[in-house]
């Protein structure tokens, strides 16, 4: 593979340790197949929304997992968060679903996951936790710096308070 990097690149990956190449890897492998609409800014642009507003096959969910753990992975003990309609959802969608986290983190990368609390901690000490919509009210409490919101839906059970 290093044949195929400018010399540049070569030294620079050469330099990294056998879990920041296997992350890099997988992070490469994803960006050349994925569709140009589904790779997000770069991050070190200043950017806080990233809308992926697209039908059925897509691949919003498979593009947001891939941007989740890549961010996660290259911001050490940072706190990731998904949320999606309903526990099911985040468990069977954005956890262990086809396009899910469970199966694009490269093993190797995490630590722990826990499936009954929905929560996977990465060997870099980021973790990612999913809640669901059907139970909004557990957003109070965690703080998180990175966010994936797999379905706009879930907002329609959300009522506003008045004052």
């Amino acid at each position: 593979m290093l044949d195929l990097l400018d010399a540049e690149t070569a030294t620079a990956f050469a330099g990294l340790g056998p879990l920041d190449r296997l992350a890099m890897i997988k992070h490469m492998e994803w960006v050349n197949k994925a569709h140009p609409y589904q790779i997000p800014p770069d991050l070190q642009q200043d950017w806080t929304v990233w809308l992926l507003l697209a039908g059925r096959g897509a691949g919003k969910s498979h593009a947001g997992s891939h941007a989740l753990w890549w961010w996660c992975w290259t911001h050490p003990n940072s706190r990731g968060l998904v949320l999606a309609p309903t526990s099911n959802d985040v468990k069977f969608t954005c956890f262990e679903g086809v396009s899910g986290l469970i199966a694009n983190i490269p093993r190797e990368l995490v630590a722990n996951y826990n499936k009954q609390d929905h929560v996977i901690d990465l060997v870099n000490g980021s973790s990612i936790r999913g809640i669901s919509a059907d139970s909004y009210e557990r957003l109070r409490g965690p703080s998180s710096t990175s966010h994936g919101v797999m379905s706009l839906r879930p907002f329609n059970t959300c009522k506003t308070r008045g004052t």
